[in-house]
């Protein structure tokens, strides 16, 4: 029978060591996947947690059977952003995912008095107790085991089934993550007092080996220009995913209704930049593991489709975290948010790869306190100041490839662009416009290439271009295109020292550079001239690169940026696949701003 008592600090220092019985609690200590109850793999070092060893443990905050989000779309007026956050699997005391519990036993006390009871405790950490929660089974049940209930003679001697999750992620400057399970073991004027740390599982942002198990994308329209061209687009992109089998297809996302228009949506087209889809994962059974999706809202409290995670993309098994008060900058879009895949350097293992992040002088992504896991993914922040849209998927990425480590870096190379068009002036076809896109569009004549926020300009882009001998004559092009790949080699200069990258595994991409709208004499800015290349998505398992179609000069009847672009992903095996994004992502983005994905999340962190 179960009493509950208020108090969860045991004064241990009254309770006299008792050989007659021994309190032992375990868990997945030795990270196998089992609590090892009869050897004693579980047994030593388990109330000390370190990133080699420890028990880990989920924030079980999925949406069961969309449980919440059906709460947050009846009620939405009298709910903000926090509250809607605050309602999850785990915001109360009932289990509704307890596939998501991280094993705790007792060991079977066999000698134990038949008037002893016990007791299972947090540490006196209020954080932590108010983070964490542990359920008892009673048969098919997962009962919520309240502070300090008492367990009887018969339970000790039969051995504790317990489970733990927690309420939340670790936080910066709130939780720490880490909390320690006491079992408490009394009888008369003796007792005995055990215990095992656990520290949540942290969050985990994909990388480029982690094969692609559904890709996303925004639904177009046909009610407005820009909403029919991106029609195309997906139904292009939609032809890849099919034809390269990925598991899952593609995935299109609802837009949002307009507040002021309500039959008329808002046309969300960077699906990169508004979530980051992220996971959390612990050791199971059988060499498995037990992971639950988590989608990060980007720190742009503003944009719509971010709340939209909450009310319409949690599930069973998929939860949504947030950091509100965000100022909502261009690096603050989660396009600025990239991984490099898994490596060893100096001794040093990061087995979920490592984080990268743009930031503008002393400017950094609103939410890197909240990605900051220094022993795991611990971010690198590069310069991307110089860039218009200052995302680092404009002139960086990460491909599965056959080389000692299983990857490549590829960088953009704007002398390698300029060089092109050389090569094509050398041809004799230097009289080619230098974009061979055919003008399909129509174009308020006022509006230039990166005037997308005015609403004459909400057509698609039209084209312009020079021939290849105007670009190749124009010096003030040259010398922007020799300074941004003087920025980009800096950046690269700070992954080689970070992560010791070697020349034979960096690819590098031709491209082409001009003035962004922000560009002034006193504020560097430069975007894409051609469609940028390296801004597509990665089918990781599928060997495919789905690039937009670049639309360089044609020689002899080939686009020979495409053909440069071809030869450069077949180093890494892999095939690209072009797809036509000019009137609904370029300039200002490309591919990998209008998609994302949902990956594999069983590779091991620990």
């Amino acid at each position: 029978m179960h009493c509950q008592i208020l108090c969860t600090v045991f004064v241990t220092a009254i309770l006299s060591v008792s050989l007659a019985f021994k309190a032992d609690i375990r868990a997945d200590t030795n990270r196998d996947g089992i609590v090892d109850l009869i050897g004693d793999s579980d047994a030593h070092d388990k109330d000390e947690w370190t990133w080699n060893r420890g028990a880990i443990f989920l924030p079980n905050i999925g949406d069961t059977d969309r449980r919440c989000s059906k709460i947050a779309v009846e009620h939405l007026d009298d709910m903000g952003d926090a509250d809607i956050e605050a309602c999850n699997d785990a915001s109360d005391e009932i289990q509704r995912a307890p596939q998501y519990l991280a094993p705790l036993k007792t060991v079977p006390m066999a000698d134990v008095p038949a008037d002893a009871v016990g007791q299972i405790s947090l540490d006196i950490d209020e954080i932590a107790y108010h983070n964490v929660r542990i359920f008892r089974q009673e048969g098919n049940a997962w009962v919520f085991n309240r502070a300090n209930d008492t367990f009887s003679h018969e339970e000790l001697k039969s051995g504790l089934e317990l489970g733990i999750d927690a309420r939340d992620i670790r936080r910066p400057n709130k939780w720490d993550g880490n909390v320690s399970v006491n079992f408490t073991v009394r009888s008369g004027n003796e007792g005995s007092v055990d215990q095992v740390a656990f520290h949540v599982a942290p969050l985990q942002i994909h990388h480029n080996l982690q094969a692609v198990q559904q890709v996303l994308a925004m639904e177009g329209n046909d009610s407005t220009v820009r909403g029919s061209y991106l029609n195309r687009f997906t139904h292009d992109l939609g032809a890849v995913v099919e034809q390269t089998n990925v598991p899952n297809g593609l995935r299109l996302l609802p837009q949002t209704p307009s507040p002021n228009d309500p039959d008329h949506p808002n046309l969300e087209i960077w699906t990169q930049d508004f979530v980051e889809p992220a996971y959390v994962s612990m050791p199971g059974p059988n060499s498995t593991t037990v992971s639950l999706r988590i989608l990060i809202r980007s720190a742009q409290d503003g944009r719509e489709m971010d709340r939209d995670l909450f009310l319409h993309h949690r599930d069973t098994g998929v939860g949504a975290v947030q950091q509100l008060g965000g100022p909502g900058r261009q690096i603050d879009s989660l396009g600025n948010l990239e991984t490099i895949p898994p490596y060893t350097h100096n001794g040093k293992s990061y087995p979920a790869g490592r984080i990268i992040l743009g930031a503008q002088g002393n400017d950094k992504p609103y939410l890197t306190p909240l990605l900051y896991v220094k022993a795991l993914q611990d971010p690198i922040t590069l310069d991307t100041s110089f860039l218009g849209v200052s995302h680092v998927d404009e002139f960086v990425q990460f491909l599965p490839a056959a080389t000692p480590r299983g990857w490549v870096a590829v960088v953009n190379d704007p002398l390698a662009g300029l060089q092109m068009l050389r090569n094509v002036q050398a041809k004799g076809a230097s009289l080619q416009p230098a974009i061979s896109r055919h003008n399909d569009t129509s174009l308020d004549p006022e509006c230039g290439p990166y005037d997308l926020d005015d609403t004459r300009c909400e057509s698609p882009r039209g084209v312009f271009t020079p021939t290849v001998d105007a670009l190749l004559a124009d010096g003030d092009m040259q010398a922007l295109n020799e300074e941004a790949q003087r920025r980009i080699a800096e950046n690269l200069e700070v992954l080689k020292n970070e992560i010791s990258l070697e020349e034979e595994e960096i690819l590098r991409l031709p491209c082409l550079m001009q003035k962004h709208g922000f560009y002034s004499e006193d504020n560097f800015k430069v975007g894409a001239f051609f469609p940028n290349v390296i801004n597509g998505l990665v089918l990781s398992g599928r060997n495919t690169y789905v690039a937009p179609k670049p639309y360089g000069p044609i020689v002899d009847g080939q686009d020979v940026l495409a053909k440069a672009v071809t030869d450069v992903y077949a180093k890494a095996n892999t095939t690209v696949r072009f797809v036509d994004d000019w009137n609904t992502h370029h300039p200002n983005g490309e591919v990998h701003c209008g998609t994302n994905s949902f990956r594999d999340m069983s590779i091991p962190w620990w």
